[in-house]
């Protein structure tokens, strides 16, 4: 735990010290823009960033877009001395375009070298850029580079140019190096990839890494992007690389702006965002400049009221723990699955001796194992058995022995608190396993997040109904008990209550988890979306709805059942309620999301449940005492005491 702790608090200040957000526009946007207004590039670049814009998306230009710039024209055979051919010939407006097409379109395209006849580049002055066995057809989608007035016109008004790059089809490894080495020549230091693919996809993926890396150049990673090559891209780079965010067109005509700012807020507070790339609303009205800038300086307002600057974003440092603790957390989670194991059998101590070498051996493997594969099983061993090893430790019978020694909600509310607790003992373990730069930059990510919420829960439900809790009995007593316990319930009538109460826990189990991880499979209302805007801006962080309003006081509820002497009734309640705590531990398991943030959702989740499953309490024990009142009285009594 204490290596945990250290690895945690590393990781904290790592991220309090990262804490530059970039805000971009695209250039196209911003002549769009200064169209409307009247302004020339300079003024409009210039409101951008006293809005509080730091860098400028430019865009690489290809052969057809100069060529319906009219910069590049076909024309007819000029007067030029070239050899007899089948050539097309076309009109470079300026030498530095001319150098641009020379150098690009032969480290795209490879001619055959027998090739007769091509095309032909040529200025007024006579230079020419011939280019043997290829058609200006071939050549349309090549890009040249970024325009060189667009880049004089940003640094201009001293905003900081990203550049945008496609992946042509016929790139090569020496093409990537030029790319890159041309970037940092002209001092550009951030790089977005256009299109579907990023720069080097299929074959040359190693190949970027190594260019950008070579010349300080920070490759954009587009969230929800789903560009081709991004993940090979990232774990090539090894983390090193900054997380953007951007509303795509077609939302960007159905969202307000303050929804889009609190959009962005989020983003960037809680998914570890760096760069903003903002898209500018786009509607006919006069007023549509001032609604834009407006805009920008919500966000800018917004992030730095959060405590986030406004400046170029870059990579956070590599401050990976050790692999000495990485293995202490690895003993720790071993020791964890000890102690369930301990909780629900009779051990004894010469085969709890070679348990706990084993467990150790395979903490020293996984910590040492190349790659994460081994950290991110000891992660999930973890998930699995703290939530089972919180519930096993104060089970609803040792609440309702109890139950005759203090108030009710008292035994509820302590139960409630150890049990929280130890689940978040597995939570720091897994912190202290996964603070890696892989998984803050989510290269790498926590494995097994649906297993991890059905396991546990499937698992607690079949042992509360065998009561296979051990009772002081050696291993065969207990063996003996559960065995009886099962074939009785296999024998056991079934009743259309259990029966349905059965079908509703299953189908919330479903729920919850078809509703969990990555790549949820039902997505989330407009009406619970207004709900989680609405408790971001109450709360700060918005607690997790399993949680607070599920989870926690369900498990309240149960454990005050349970004191009151109605065990029957509040085991499973009790049982449910362990979707709350494997709700807290995925929590941490987000490793991209900052700490702080992880632990104030948490501690909301947790004060608010409580405080909601003190008033079911409440109410529970109300009806109780009147339920007793009217056995006293000789009335027929709703439900019989039981224990």
């Amino acid at each position: 735990m204490a290596a945990s702790l250290l690895v945690a608090g590393q990781r904290m200040q790592q991220e309090r010290t990262s804490r530059a957000v970039e805000i971009i526009v695209e250039w196209a946007e911003m002549r769009d823009m200064a169209a409307l207004a009247g302004m020339n590039d300079s003024e409009a670049l210039a409101a951008l960033k006293n809005a509080g814009v730091i860098g400028i998306a430019v865009d690489e230009m290809t052969v057809a877009e100069y060529r319906s710039g009219g910069r590049i024209i076909p024309t007819e055979r000029p007067a030029l001395s070239l050899p007899a051919g089948p050539f097309a010939f076309a009109l470079v407006s300026d030498e530095p375009l001319l150098e641009a097409i020379a150098a690009r379109i032969p480290a795209r395209l490879k001619s055959p070298a027998s090739a007769k006849g091509g095309v032909v580049f040529y200025t007024r002055s006579g230079k020419t850029a011939v280019m043997p066995g290829l058609s200006l057809l071939e050549v349309n989608d090549i890009s040249l580079g970024l325009p060189a007035e667009e880049i004089a016109a940003v640094r201009g008004t001293g905003l900081d140019v990203v550049a945008r790059l496609r992946n042509d089809n016929g790139l090569t490894s020496g093409a990537i190096r030029q790319e890159m080495a041309g970037l940092k020549s002209a001092r550009i230091y951030h790089v977005i990839f256009s299109g579907d693919q990023v720069l080097g996809y299929r074959k040359l993926l190693k190949e970027a890494a190594s260019a950008l890396a070579a010349n300080n150049i920070t490759f954009v990673s587009i969230e929800f992007g789903k560009q081709k090559g991004t993940e090979g891209l990232e774990r090539s780079l090894q983390g090193f690389f900054v997380r953007l965010h951007s509303i795509t067109r077609p939302e960007m005509a159905a969202i307000t702006p303050p929804e889009a700012v609190e959009r962005f807020s989020r983003a960037v507070k809680e998914r570890n965002i760096r760069i903003c790339y903002l898209r500018l609303f786009q509607m006919a009205d006069e007023n549509i400049v001032r609604m834009n800038l407006n805009y920008i300086a919500r966000l800018r307002d917004a992030l730095i009221k959060s405590g986030y600057e406004m400046n170029i974003a870059a990579p956070a440092p590599n401050r990976d723990p050790s692999s000495l603790l990485h293995l202490l957390a690895g003993i720790g989670v071993v020791a964890g699955a000890l102690l369930l194991l301990t909780a629900l059998a009779s051990i004894s101590n010469t085969w709890l001796g070679v348990l706990s070498g084993a467990g150790v051996l395979m903490a020293i493997a996984a910590s040492l194992m190349p790659g994460s594969l081994g950290l991110r099983a000891l992660a999930l061993l973890a998930a699995l058995s703290f939530p089972i090893l919180a519930l096993v430790r104060y089970p609803t019978h040792r609440a309702e022995a109890e139950g005759c020694q203090k108030p009710f909600w008292s035994i509820a509310l302590s139960h409630y608190l150890m049990i929280s607790a130890t689940s978040l003992l597995g939570a720091l373990l897994i912190v202290g396993l996964l603070s890696r730069q892989e998984f803050m930059m989510k290269v790498s990510q926590f494995s097994g997040i649906k297993l991890a919420h059905a396991l546990p829960l499937l698992f607690l439900a079949l042992l509360y109904i065998v009561d296979g809790f051990p009772y002081g009995e050696t291993w065969r007593e207990q063996k003996r008990r559960v065995w009886d316990n099962l074939q009785k319930l296999w024998e056991r009538p079934v009743l259309i209550g259990q029966v349905a109460f059965f079908l509703a826990a299953t189908v919330i189990l479903l729920f919850i988890v078809m509703r969990t991880g990555n790549d949820a499979g039902v997505g989330v209302s407009p009406l619970e979306l207004k709900f989680r805007a609405i408790l971001d801006r109450v709360l700060i962080v918005r607690p997790r709805t399993k949680e607070f309003l599920f989870g926690h006081p369900v498990l309240i509820a149960g454990l005050a059942l349970a004191a009151l002497g109605r065990r029957r009734w509040g085991t499973p309640l009790v049982v449910l309620a362990a979707i709350g705590q494997m709700s807290m531990i995925n929590t941490f398991c987000h490793i991209h999301t900052p700490l702080a943030i992880s632990a104030i959702r948490t501690a909301n989740g947790l004060l608010w449940g409580g405080l909601i499953g003190l008033f079911l309490s409440a109410l529970i024990g109300r009806f109780a005492v009147r339920q007793e009142e009217a056995v006293a009285a000789g009335e027929p009594a709703a439900e019989a005491r039981s224990g």
